[in-house]
This record gives C-alpha cells, sequence and structure tokens, in this order.
C-alpha cells in the first residue's frame, strides 16, 4: 500500500489535536498550541533562547522550557537534541512532580516520539507504554489524554510491526473515544479511519472497508465531502475497494478525492500523491490505460519531488529511514503501464527511474557537502537563505497554504547564488536535473546502456523484473520481461553466498567451490541477462 503511513492521527503530531503542549505548566492542564506553522531558522533560535533562559527559573519553568524545545526541536527534525530536552523534563517531572504525575507522562510523549525518529525502538516503546500506563492511573480509560496515549501507542506498534497488538490499542482508543463524545463526534472518525488503514496493513480488507466506510459517512455529516479529511478516507476507500474486485466503485471515490486534494493541498502532498496513484491503479484494472499512464507518471513525479524535499530538510537518519519504507513512489505502476505502450509511455518510464534512483542517498551525501561552513561570511548567508528557502517550500508542500509557487521560485533563486560560490552543490543540482534525454546523449556510437527495474500493477501479488534495452540514437529504450522479482533476489543471493563462503573460509576455496559460484552465476545470468542480449543489435560496449 503506498503513503499509508501518512494521515495518522497522534497526539504529539497529527489531526488528533495538532501538535500540543499539554497539562503540567503553561496553564496547568489547558491544552495550547506550540508548533502550528512552520519555522524558520531565526524564530527557533529565538524561542530556543527564551525557553533556556527559563529553564534556570523555578522547577516548573525549567519542565515548561524544556518541554517546548523538545517539542520545537521534534518538529523542525532535530531528533536528537529533541530528545535530550525531553529526558531533561522528564527528570525535572519525576523529581518535582512525582514519578506517576501527569507531568511526567506529559515529558514522556516527547522522548518517545524523538526516541522513535531516532531507531531507537525500545525507548520509544518504554516510554510511550508508561505514559499510557500513567494516564490510566491518574486519569482513567476514557479521558481525551489517555485516549492520545492509546492512539500514539498503536502507532507505534504499527511502525514496528506489531500489527495485532496495534489493532487491539487502536480498537481500545476508538472504543473510549466514542464513550467520551458520543457516536457523531467528528474526532470519532479520526479512530476509524486509523484502524481501517492498520487493517490494510494486516491485510484485513472487509474489516478496513466497514471501518473505513464508516469513517466517510460520519466524516459526510460533520465536516462534509469538501473537507481533506473526507477525501483523505475516501481516496483510502477506493484502495480496499479496487483490490476487492470493485473498481467502479473505487473510481468514484477516488476521483473525488483527487478533485478534492487539488483544492486544498499542493501537488506534492503525500495525500494528493496517494490520491493520483489509486485513480492510476483503478484505470488501469479497467483498461483505460492512457489516464492510468497520466496519472501513475504524476503521482511518481510528485513523489520524487516530495522525497528530494524530505532528504534536503529532514534529519539525515530520518530521511534515510524513510528511504527504506517509500521505495515504490508510483515507479512500479508505471513501469507496468508502460511495457505494453509506447516509445514515449517507455521512455517516460525510464526517465522516473533514473530521476529516483539513490535519490535519498544523492541528497544526504551533498547536503553533508553543503553544511560544511566555508568560514566565509558573506558565502555563509548564502548557505542560510538556501537552506531556509528549502525549508520553506518543503513545509508548505505538505501543510498547504498560499506563496508555495514564489517559495519555490525563492528557493532556485537562492540554490542557484549558493551554487554559484560552491562546487558540491552546482554539481548536486546538476545531478537532480538528469534525466533520460541526458542518458540518452551520452551515449555513443556501438554502445548500448542496460537498466533494471520492476514493474507491478495491482492485480499482481509479485512484482516483476524488467529492463530497460536503450542503444545509442534510439528514440525509446525497449523493455524486456525478466520474471519474478523474488527469484531475482533468491538467485543473486545464491551466487553472493557461493562466493562469500569462500572469501569467509579460504580453505574451502579450490575447483568445487569455483564450480559452485559459476553455476549460480550462470542461473542468475539466464534470468536477467541472457534474455536481453537479443535486444543488444551490433552493439560493442554494455553499460549496466
Amino acid at each position: 500500500m503506498r503513503c499509508v503511513r501518512h494521515s495518522r492521527a497522534d497526539e504529539f503530531h497529527g489531526v488528533d489535536g495538532g501538535l500540543l503542549h499539554e497539562g503540567g505548566g503553561l496553564g496547568g492542564g489547558q491544552k495550547r498550541p506550540v508548533a502550528a506553522g512552520w519555522w524558520q531558522g531565526h524564530f527557533l533560535e529565538l524561542v530556543a533562547a527564551a525557553a533556556e533562559a527559563a529553564a534556570n527559573g523555578s522547577p516548573g519553568n525549567a519542565y515548561d522550557a524544556y518541554l517546548v524545545l523538545a517539542t520545537i526541536h521534534y518538529r523542525v527534525g532535530a531528533f536528537a537534541t529533541a530528545q535530550k530536552d525531553a529526558e531533561k523534563a522528564v527528570a525535572i517531572a519525576e523529581r518535582h512532580f512525582g514519578v506517576d504525575s501527569l507531568q511526567t507522562a506529559q515529558a514522556l510523549t516527547p522522548l518517545g516520539f524523538a526516541a522513535r525518529a531516532l531507531g531507537d525502538v525500545s525507548g520509544a516503546g518504554a516510554a510511550l507504554e508508561r505514559c499510557l500506563r500513567i494516564r490510566e492511573k491518574v486519569l482513567g480509560p476514557d479521558k481525551r489524554l489517555t485516549i492520545a496515549a492509546m492512539n500514539n501507542l498503536a502507532t507505534y506498534y504499527e511502525t514496528v510491526g506489531q500489527s495485532a497488538r496495534a489493532i487491539e490499542m487502536f480498537k481500545r482508543a476508538n472504543s473510549a473515544r466514542l464513550g467520551l463524545l458520543g457516536p457523531d463526534h467528528p474526532d470519532i472518525a479520526i479512530g476509524l479511519h486509523n484502524l481501517g488503514s492498520m487493517l490494510i496493513l494486516n491485510g484485513d480488507l472487509n474489516g478496513a472497508r466497514d471501518q473505513l466506510t464508516q469513517a466517510l459517512d460520519l466524516r459526510a455529516r460533520t465536516i462534509g465531502p469538501e473537507h481533506h479529511n473526507f477525501a483523505q478516507t475516501s481516496s483510502r476507500l477506493s484502495f480496499v475497494l479496487l483490490r476487492l474486485g470493485e473498481p467502479a466503485a473505487a473510481r468514484a471515490h477516488a476521483e473525488h478525492a483527487l478533485t478534492v486534494m487539488g483544492k486544498r493541498v499542493p501537488a506534492e502532498h503525500p495525500d494528493a500523491v496517494e490520491a493520483r496513484l489509486n485513480l492510476a491503479a483503478i484505470l488501469f484494472r479497467l483498461g483505460e490505460n492512457a489516464g492510468a499512464f497520466r496519472f501513475a507518471a504524476e503521482g511518481a513525479e510528485h513523489w520524487t519531488a516530495m522525497m528530494r524535499m524530505s532528504a534536503q530538510t529532514a534529519a539525515e537518519r530520518n530521511s534515510l529511514t524513510q528511504r527504506e519504507s517509500w521505495k515504490d513512489g508510483g515507479q512500479f505502476l508505471v513501469t507496468a503501464i508502460a511495457a505494453s505502450a509506447g516509445g514515449a509511455e517507455k521512455r517516460k518510464a525510464m526517465d522516473l527511474w533514473i530521476r529516483s534512483r539513490a535519490l535519498v542517498l544523492d541528497e544526504v551525501a551533498s547536503r553533508q557537502k553543503t553544511l560544511n561552513r566555508s568560514e566565509v561570511p558573506e558565502i555563509d548567508a548564502l548557505r542560510t537563505r538556501m537552506l531556509q528557502a528549502r525549508g520553506r517550500v518543503a513545509r508548505l508542500s505538505l501543510q498547504g497554504g498560499a506563496g508555495l509557487e514564489l517559495a519555490k521560485l525563492e528557493r532556485d533563486k537562492a540554490e542557484r547564488a549558493y551554487a554559484e560560490q560552491n562546487r558540491d552543490t552546482r554539481l548536486a543540482l546538476l545531478r537532480a536535473a538528469i534525466g533520460f534525454d541526458q542518458v540518452a546523449k551520452s551515449l555513443r556510437q556501438g554502445e548500448v546502456l542496460v537498466a533494471y527495474a520492476v514493474a507491478k500493477n495491482d492485480a499482481e501479488s509479485d512484482p516483476r523484473a524488467v529492463a530497460f534495452v536503450l542503444r545509442a540514437g534510439a528514440d525509446a529504450p525497449e523493455m524486456v520481461t525478466l520474471g519474478p522479482v523474488r527469484e531475482v533476489d533468491r538467485l543473486v543471493k545464491r551466487w553472493r553466498d557461493a562466493i562469500s563462503a569462500v572469501a569467509q573460509d579460504p580453505s574451502r576455496a579450490g575447483v568445487r567451490a569455483e564450480n559452485v559460484a559459476r553455476e549460480a552465476g550462470d542461473a542468475l545470468r539466464r534470468l536477467v541477462y541472457d534474455p536481453v542480449v537479443a535486444h543488444f543489435g551490433k552493439a560493442q560496449h554494455v553499460y549496466l
């Protein structure tokens, strides 16, 4: 499923109240927004400085200050700093308010979220589980803060792959929310949507349809069909209906979702990308290949732009983690459609693969070079301007709001200005612009490029390996289907294991070991290389 991890509601960041500072100081338990918009660098520094100053005062002020700092630093992606701030807030709360106080529980929330973002799975789970235990003990199971803690913990279980526990916790949260708010409160739809999305991941499509249908009906009555959250649920329901064999019903939901998203959020927003890809899959199932390809290609393009922005602005560890969970941004579907389409579609499919390969790794590596200060104030000022411009575009793309196009122009201007003074940035911008045309023009007479990729439509259970074969001077690549990806992976592993066995134990080297490795390599070659040779023509040089 694409983009399912977006659109999740939780206490610390999401639609279940926004990013809140709940309980403790700052008003003794009333809810106040801490980070409701986007933070410019200089504003963050001012707020952080004020909070640090307050931390030198009374325990209550120090607790408030570190909690604010943890929230701000988490919001801007400084997860390690957020974790340290949250740890200080927890320590103060335990010492001055009690180990089982609501203040301690409150500080455990940003601590758990920061630990999760840093890959500390056990630390995140311990913090969020303890937060729930405290709130259940002090408040009971049917209060809003307790429900928020249940929802946070359910989201954590989902993140770490504990689907059964996630579903159980979502159900607990939904039941408590229903008892607290009644069946017609808009927030009930949040829990229904979350549980439905979790059931999709768990393979229970009928259960997911039931939950999402209830959420959609409630949102129709409470917020209306033109609301972003209604469209979000409608898009998710279209995904389920397609897989249940109801493409016509799925189409109506997907088209409505995309129409609303077009009015409410930028094209790069994860929900808008998901809606495009869902509609593309539905149209492909219905045999409307031209429309399917257009929406799939648009979705993949916007996904690539979104991932690039994420890599440019998010913390490095978060970018790399996101890369692992978003390996398919629509390219699989685009490639599946292009395989039976014309040259223009094949060119576009190959172009999308070229632009998305190693995207996050390239951006992270480039940023490491970019972030090295030049010790020249004028160049440092250009660098700061560029990073702030990139951050503004990323936030507006994800949150919506006016000024996105102007922000993009300012970003491009800032990047060009800095690139004139920084070779690494100049090269990074050039790499980002490379696509099919540049690759095709680089091939000389007698050369051929073989580029491996993955194709999958939503009617298939397993993805297929394919190869783009591009000869010098050709207008478009040829595409060769090679077989199931899992079979390719199996043969690759077999070949690597045969080679590494000798490397790890030189005493095993010899004719027999060489024969085993050669046999494994031959099997792999027959699957992934021999089928493409017939498309080489008179090529003298082959690039893989």
